[in-house]
Order: C-alpha cells, then sequence, then structure tokens
C-alpha cells in the first residue's frame, strides 16, 4: 500500500514538472515574440497606427525604448535555458535598475527649463521631442533636477 503512494506521487511529481516545464516554455515564447515586435517597432519607419505605438512606447520609456526589448530578450533566452536564478537574477535585477537610472539621466540632460513637475512628464510623454527618459525616467530625473540643479542630477546618477 505505501509502495503504491509513492508511485503515485512520484507520478504526479512528474506530470507537474512536465506541466511546469511547458508553461516555462510557452512563456519563454511570448517573452521572445514581445521583445521582438517591441524592437521592429523601434527600429522600422512606421506610419499609421503603428506610428501612434511607437511614440507611446517612447513616451512612457524614453531613450531607453531602444534598449529595453534587448533586456527582455537576454532575460528571455537565460529564463529559457533554465539559468534565471541565484547570481543571474541578481544581474538582471542591476541590469533593470542601472537601465533605469539611464533614462533617469536622459532626462536630466535633456531637461533645459525649470518646468512643473506635470508639465514636465506630460512633455516628455507627448513623446514629440524624442529625447529624455520618457515618462519613467521623468519621475526620478525631474525630481533630482528640482532638487540639485542639472549639474548636482548629474553627479547624484553618476554616483548611483
Amino acid at each position: 500500500m505505501a509502495n503504491t503512494k509513492k508511485k503515485n506521487n512520484k507520478k504526479n511529481s512528474e506530470k507537474q514538472t512536465k506541466k511546469t516545464a511547458s508553461v516555462n516554455q510557452l512563456a519563454a515564447i511570448i517573452w521572445f515574440a514581445v521583445s521582438i515586435l517591441l524592437f521592429l517597432f523601434m527600429i522600422l519607419p512606421t506610419n499609421g497606427i503603428l506610428t501612434s505605438i511607437k511614440n507611446f512606447i517612447f513616451g512612457v520609456f524614453g531613450i531607453a525604448a531602444y534598449i529595453i526589448p534587448l533586456y527582455i530578450l537576454a532575460v528571455t533566452v537565460v529564463y529559457s535555458l533554465g539559468k534565471l536564478c541565484g547570481i543571474n537574477k541578481v544581474k538582471f535585477v542591476f541590469g533593470g535598475m542601472l537601465l533605469y537610472f539611464l533614462e533617469a539621466f536622459a532626462d536630466v540632460l535633456a531637461t533645459s527649463e525649470k518646468l512643473s513637475y506635470g508639465e514636465h512628464l506630460s512633455q516628455m510623454f507627448s513623446a514629440s521631442t524624442w529625447k529624455g527618459g520618457g515618462v519613467f525616467g521623468g519621475l526620478l530625473g525631474n525630481a533630482l533636477y528640482h532638487g540639485f540643479t542639472k549639474g548636482g542630477a548629474i553627479a547624484v546618477l553618476v554616483v548611483l
């Protein structure tokens, strides 16, 4: 009787492992496709609705919109190989933080006048200038710009 329970538990755990592996594989394929589509949106000339999508992506992420698809692709490849654990996970978290600080740095460099916080974010989201860190970079970059001026904000971001 006990031997049958062990066999059933082993079969159930094998089924669960196969199911988890197939879900992980499907997720990796979806994220791979998303990263390729985002990259193509950013580098290819577009018109119509695709231009609106491109402007939205740039308005949210700013200049990092060109790097984020490559970052997602790298995370997807490491995840699909089953090596997204331990030190690799820490590296990708810090890579994401570095990407965010790059957005803020681009926002500080692109800022030439003191606008209110809300006006600055709406200007960054409009993507009319195609420069800066977008809304995400503007959240940190503009706060640092108002708190430390341009030179101080650059110094803080370089130290971070």
